[in-house]
């Protein structure tokens, strides 16, 4: 944060409006510095946000919220400020959307992403204004699915991507979905 001066950032501006929706695809967002923040409409239950069903083949899987992939990505976007809890979020009324696409493991199922950028396309057609999403996961494998690239590429969006913790030129090894060819994708 002292990097990119939010503190002084906040000094002079902390109530933004609320902006674009961000779609955070992920492990789950429930936690009392993110709850505020999710767009309403959305059920949260242990650590997964769901609307009209959810993105992944075993909802029940356990999960600790406040320990979540999913908290950790969505936290440096919408964590209220000010509040004595956590972090705060570089826009404090920033509106979240979590979608659950992996376990209490560290697989994010290829068929849950597409499954959820497809309900982020159904979504968007229906006037939700949803223009981000925050992808935090992906591997070389991923790389071989057509069929999220079109997903992602139907959806719409700007997609915010990971390249990776490993140490590698991307450009030799893809990374997807940070490596597709779309003009959206960065």
């Amino acid at each position: 944060l002292s990097i990119i001066h939010a503190y002084s950032a906040w000094d002079i501006h902390t109530d933004a409006s609320a902006g674009p929706i961000v779609a955070v695809l992920d492990r789950g967002t429930s936690h009392p510095d993110l709850d505020a923040n999710i767009v309403s409409g959305w059920t949260c239950e242990n650590g997964a946000c769901v609307v009209g069903g959810g993105f992944i083949d075993n909802p029940n899987a356990p999960i600790t919220p406040t320990l979540s992939h999913g908290v950790l990505v969505a936290g440096p976007l919408a964590a209220v400020g000010n509040n004595g809890i956590g972090i705060a979020g570089t826009n404090w009324q920033a509106r979240i959307m979590p979608f659950r696409i992996a376990g209490s493991g560290d697989a994010a199922y290829t068929s849950n992403a597409i499954a959820a950028f497809e309900k982020i396309l159904e979504l968007r057609g229906a006037g939700s204004p949803i223009e981000i999403t925050a992808n935090s996961w992906g591997t070389t494998e991923t790389c071989a699915s057509q069929l999220l690239k079109d997903a992602m590429d139907a959806a719409g969006t700007l997609n915010v991507c990971s390249a990776g913790n490993e140490i590698m030129n991307t450009d030799i090894t893809g990374h997807c979905p940070a490596s597709f060819d779309s003009a959206r994708i960065i």
